[in-house]
């Protein structure tokens, strides 16, 4: 105990006396660390979405996909009649559930009529829901919640948001009424208050209205054309997923061949074009990008360049760790010699020095738990990460993080001690430890390494930037910016004319349009197009807009002319983009009659008015796919309104809008967004990747910096002597600096040009997964070497300047 006391006093006191060293060592470790902590949150949270399912490896999703002239669009969504039908067939499935989500919708609660909500996360659901996702209902009977019409079930926040939490603490919301429906004047009873979903779900419902309420049209269990249903199943735990999951892909293909086929009446096509795929819900975050998800979903490869990140910061933080151990070596060694002439066994040095070294790790990962609370909070409230769990609540996490400190103080202190009492104690005590045969080829290699880590994050990091740059300011064949987009309103479709009008007569707003679908969306109907003449057919996206669409966003035409409201031949007019008439084969489009077919019994003929320049109407991953906009029919619900404001008038129209739309409808809260905003959210995934890469590209400087400093002091304590002589022989300190730097000019040279390759071909694999994409400059490779060099001198010059002012005999006397 008095020994160990003894250890404890003399690491204190050599932390006291080397305090920069102490600083440095620590605060590199506790960066890397707290980057790699950080960093491991984020990826087990991404990895473990859906997880909080009761068995959750039972859940599955069920997708459909259709085949166009050998071009497959894949959908997150399946035909109504598959979940019944699978019940039936399909032994391996113990329960299956359909649900869809439906515009914004105006709520009241009955006990406060003046109390109004807009809901966007509403989502309607058959009685079979909480058999599949089970364990989540608090209040009510999982069998029966959703089983009568005009049922609801809502998460506990939106209970006590309705209803406040003296009604829901005492158990007085079951029962209860909601003002719903889309026109707000449908009586809702809430049968069922389930758990908040939380954040890691690819699913964001907060309240669930039954199917049998008024939309058993949703229900047509004998439509195999409309993927209008998100389809889940939960299986049998019988057997194997594995073999589960091939069971049910026969199912699937069965069950096209019995039911699709027959339905849509041309086997020699559609047993092809039509496909069922099986996806696991825990899989859905990261491997499903389709069209009509629920939500934008993450990405399975930026998953591998986060962990390589956290991995490399890591190993930079260790290499360092030892790097700065390793220079205190000389400064230790009479330390070490006098130990060893008193008695002290090697072994008993060795356990000192992992011990002081364990201290340090361990200090520093007290630090990095801290630093890492504070940056979870800043990166939600800044970059909108959503870290869900924390390093306590899994026994896996916490763990391998304690591990990996430990790891790093045994091996940066077995090194050194190692070292040292492998010599005689009396080449220490004279201070003759022969540092140079600590293999420097080993050292340069790590300080290359170090260079190719930090200098590669910050090339990369300016690509990322451009990728997005571009994205954000490419032309995108129509002008996104300067347009308020709103969810329609029943009492506002019913006034369309008027509104429109009203909001017209300020200069303010210089254009006002209604469509079914606007760009930036992903849930575009397809539709099947064919000549009348011929039978052959093209899938395209298809919406419908009024005669204002195209000039509130400044689509430009081609060919023939836009709707026209007086000419009532135009109900039955389309505009098609280029795309769709290289697809369709038309030589001269204007004035072609065109089939659009939306099943085996409803179909229609349509003349094309107009060609419209190809826009990017979907996220730039995509390249522009066959679009038709048909001319908005009045007893269609048109469900938005895109709005555009004169330049520099933003406040001011935001203002009128508000005014002009409580005149029209008092009671409902205005919801709008920006076009603009709303077409760069479809790069979320891309901006936290560029959010990352900056602040971990910015570390990494940092922890390299550190190592430099580091091998900066071994080099320097190595060459002490040599540079002692040099001094007394006249030399000055600026042929000192430069004989320094020129070796660590050269490491930096190397590692630059490294980091350069390995950054080119790694991130030209990364830009080839966008449809358009920027081109990679060679600025950016520029800057990693002025970056790469303003590390080496900041790193360098410290310790040259340090030591040409001490005076040489200082060095030449230990002799």
């Amino acid at each position: 105990m008095i020994m160990f006391r003894n250890y404890i006093k003399v690491i204190f006191r050599n932390a006291y006396r080397n305090k920069l060293y102490t600083l440095i060592n620590t605060a590199g470790l506790t960066i890397g660390l707290a980057s790699f902590i950080f960093i491991a949150l984020y990826l087990y949270n991404e990895t473990n979405y859906d997880d909080f399912w009761e068995s959750s490896e039972q859940l599955y999703r069920v997708d459909a996909s259709w085949t166009y002239a050998e071009e497959e669009t894949r959908y997150a969504t399946a035909p109504s009649p598959l979940a019944p039908t699978l019940l039936v067939e399909a032994p391996e499935v113990r329960a299956a559930t359909r649900m869809i989500k439906r515009s914004d919708f105006t709520l009241r609660p009955e006990t406060d009529h003046s109390r109004v909500f807009r809901e966007t996360n509403l989502y309607i659901a058959d009685e079979h829901f909480f058999r599949v996702f089970s364990g989540r209902l608090l209040k009510g009977d999982q069998e029966k919640a959703l089983k009568m019409p005009g049922s609801i079930v809502i998460s506990e926040s939106a209970a006590r948001r309705y209803f406040g939490d003296e009604f829901y603490a005492n158990n007085e919301v079951l029962g209860r009424h909601i003002l719903g429906g889309k026109d707000g004047g449908t009586l809702w009873k809430i049968t069922g208050v389930m758990k908040d979903i939380p954040v890691n779900s690819h699913q964001n419902f907060e309240m669930l209205v039954s199917m049998s309420t008024s939309w058993t049209s949703l229900m047509d269990d004998t439509n195999w054309s409309w993927f209008s249903m998100h389809t889940y199943i939960r299986a049998s735990d019988a057997l194997p997923p594995e073999q589960i999951q091939l069971k049910l892909a026969k199912r699937l293909d069965d069950i096209i061949l019995g039911h699709v086929v027959p339905f849509l009446g041309e086997p020699e096509t559609t047993s092809d074009g039509v496909k069922y795929h099986l996806m696991p819900v825990r899989d859905i975050h990261l491997y499903s990008h389709f069209l009509r998800e629920m939500q934008p979903n993450g990405d399975i490869k930026y998953v591998y360049v986060f962990g390589l990140v956290a991995l490399l910061i890591l190993l930079v933080a260790c290499i360092n760790f030892v790097n700065l151990a390793t220079a205190q070596v000389v400064r230790r060694g009479r330390e070490v010699g006098v130990r060893k002439v008193m008695g002290s066994s090697s072994e008993v040095v060795i356990l000192q020095f992992i011990l002081e070294s364990v201290m340090f790790s361990m200090a520093a990962l007290v630090l990095a738990l801290g630093l890492v609370e504070l940056g979870v909070i800043f990166a939600e409230q800044n970059f909108q990460f959503h870290i869900t769990v924390g390093l306590f609540e899994r026994w896996e996490l916490i763990t391998s993080v304690v591990g990996v400190a430990l790891f790093f103080g045994v091996f940066a202190g077995l090194y050194p001690a190692i070292m040292l009492t492998a010599f005689r104690p009396a080449q220490v005590l004279k201070s003759k430890v022969p540092m140079s045969s600590g293999k420097p080829f080993f050292r340069n290699a790590l300080v290359i390494f170090q260079f190719c880590i930090s200098i590669g994050l910050i090339m990369a990091t300016g690509i990322v930037n451009d990728q997005l740059n571009y994205m954000k300011t490419k032309n995108l064949g129509f002008d996104k910016e300067n347009v308020l987009v709103i969810p329609n309103d029943r009492e506002i479709e019913e006034e369309r004319a008027a509104f429109q009008q009203a909001l017209l007569s300020y200069t303010e707003i210089t254009g006002v349009s209604f469509s079914s679908g606007i760009p930036s969306l992903d849930r575009f109907m397809v539709r099947d197009f064919s000549l009348k003449a011929n039978k052959g057919s093209q899938g395209m996206r298809w919406f419908e807009a009024d005669a204002t669409f195209a000039g509130t966003l400044g689509l430009s035409f081609l060919e023939g002319r836009n709707f026209q409201v007086q000419a009532t031949s135009d109900s039955f007019g389309i505009l098609l983009n280029q795309r769709a008439v290289h697809e369709l084969g038309l030589e001269e489009p204007v004035g072609s009659e065109v089939v659009i077919n939306q099943g085996s019994d409803d179909e229609r003929t349509v003349q094309v008015l107009g060609v419209v320049r190809d826009f990017n109407f979907e996220s730039l991953h995509k390249r522009v796919k066959p679009l038709a906009i048909e001319f908005l029919r009045d007893y269609t619900f048109k469900d938005y309104i895109s709005i555009r404001i004169a330049a520099g008038s933003t406040e001011e129209a935001v203002k009128i809008i508000k005014g002009v739309w409580s005149d029209f409808e008092p009671q409902v809260p205005l919801t709008y967004s920006f076009l603009d905003q709303d077409f760069d959210a479809l790069f979320k995934s891309e901006e936290q990747l560029a959010q990352l890469f900056r602040v971990f590209s910015i570390l990494a400087a940092i922890i390299a910096g550190m190592g430099l400093f580091g091998l900066a002091a071994y080099m320097i304590q190595h060459r002490n002597k040599e540079i002692g002589v040099r001094k007394v022989l006249g030399a000055s300190t600026t042929s000192v600096l430069i004989m320094l730097l020129k070796n660590f000019m050269q490491l930096s040279f190397i590692g630059l040009v490294i980091a350069s390759c390995l950054v080119f071909f790694g991130v030209r694999e990364w830009l080839n997964t966008f449809a358009y994409r920027t081109d990679i400059h060679l600025e950016r490779f520029i800057t990693g070497g002025i970056v790469a060099g303003v590390i080496t001198v900041g790193a360098v010059i410290y310790q040259v300047v340090k030591t040409a002012l001490e005076s040489p005999l200082s060095a030449l006397k230990e002799d």
